[in-house]
């Protein structure tokens, strides 16, 4: 039996790894893109804004959207048991992951990597900053979408509210023990001082004369009463009622459960705030009136993807 000399053995077998590797490795153009959410951030508000702005690039490019680790918020929401999740080890499953700090990365990512073919996996990261520019582009398929997935995954006891009364919710943003001082002073559009509420209220009562007012006041302050003693004082009428969360109340304290009952009144004021801007938008309020005010009616038919009725048109007249 002839022996193969061993130089010819080594080049076989070099060989032999050579075809293996063209084997196993994917070709060179673009193998398949994933967007996600960059890990939660802020409070409940903050992580549906982060939530929707990467679901808005999934849909805009048709790209598949999965969705990095559920927040204590979205857990309670169908969101997290509708979407795809992504693994823990992103390493293991993709050979590149990274961060899309605006439209223009993500546009330049995808065009780099346009192909058929291709096995390996790329994941695009929407960091929490990402422009919000990005929700004002969208359809209203989109909002439709969203808002099915903007539902809890278990039943609500919601507070009843007097069938004999005009109803408003209204949004308080204090800051509570969560902001920090230079954070409040960095966003007056969010952190509206009090009288700014109580011009809302005798605002809408000159729009509705004659007519009593039952406002439920929700707020991230420790003491609700105290919000609603400051409010009543510029009032002067007996035909507004106030009410708030007698216990209870704090930034931690029946977040989801208060998102959905906002969504329940005929009217809704609130300031520049994620929290309420998507309760807005699930519970179709239209604003009528945007000149100096910010006051939301309920509107079956308004379109999410109104000017009048799009939650960040506010934080637009405002930023």
């Amino acid at each position: 039996m002839q022996h193969l000399p061993l130089s010819r053995l080594y080049n076989l077998e070099l060989l032999r790894l050579c075809i293996l590797a063209l084997l196993v490795m994917p070709s060179s153009g673009v193998g398949r893109i994933f967007i996600a959410n960059a890990p939660f951030s802020g409070r409940m508000g903050a992580n549906l804004n982060q939530y929707a702005r990467a679901k808005a690039l999934s849909y805009k490019y048709g790209i598949q959207f999965l969705l990095r680790t559920s927040s204590k918020y979205l857990r309670q929401l169908r969101i997290h048991t509708a979407e795809e999740h992504l693994p823990e080890n992103l390493r293991l499953r993709f050979c590149g992951v990274i961060q899309v700090h605006t439209e223009e990365e993500l546009r330049q990512f995808i065009e780099k990597h346009d192909g058929l073919g291709e096995k390996r996996e790329y994941l695009c990261l929407i960091v929490p900053t990402f422009p919000k520019k990005i929700l004002g582009q969208m359809p209203e398929d989109f909002w439709l979408q969203l808002k099915s997935l903007l539902a809890p995954r278990q039943e609500l006891e919601l507070p009843s509210l007097p069938s004999d009364m005009i109803t408003v919710a209204m949004h308080v943003r204090t800051g509570g023990d969560y902001d920090t001082a230079a954070s409040i002073q960095a966003a007056p559009a969010t952190f509206k001082p009090i009288n700014f509420y109580a011009e809302q209220l005798l605002r809408l009562r000159e729009l509705l004369p004659n007519q009593r007012i039952h406002v439920h006041i929700f707020t991230d302050a420790s003491r609700s009463s105290r919000i609603a003693g400051s409010i009543r004082k510029f009032l002067g009428s007996d035909n507004i009622t106030l009410d708030y969360q007698k216990e209870g109340s704090s930034y931690r304290d029946n977040v989801v459960r208060d998102f959905f009952f906002m969504t329940k009144f005929d009217y809704l004021i609130r300031p520049c705030s994620n929290y309420s801007g998507f309760a807005q938008l699930l519970g179709n309020y239209k604003e009528i009136d945007t000149k100096n005010h910010f006051i939301f009616k309920k509107d079956a038919m308004a379109s999410c993807a109104s000017s009048a009725t799009f939650p960040w048109t506010l934080s637009a007249r405002q930023d």
